[in-house]
């Protein structure tokens, strides 16, 4: 479990750095709930983060 996590936030930091230039495409501002919910889907990858932050 340790290996995969370890693995997964390289692989996240990695698609991070990717994403830059992506953030206006991924980000919605939900202002109800004073949250910024960032919903990223990568293409060539299985997974969908989703980042809740308070804003």
């Amino acid at each position: 479990m340790t290996q995969e996590r370890e693995s997964l936030e390289k692989n996240i930091e990695f698609q991070n750095l990717i994403l830059k230039d992506e953030e206006k495409k991924v980000t919605r501002v939900v202002s109800e709930s004073s949250e910024k919910i960032e919903e990223i889907h990568f293409q060539h990858y299985w997974c969908k983060v989703v980042v809740i932050r308070k804003v």
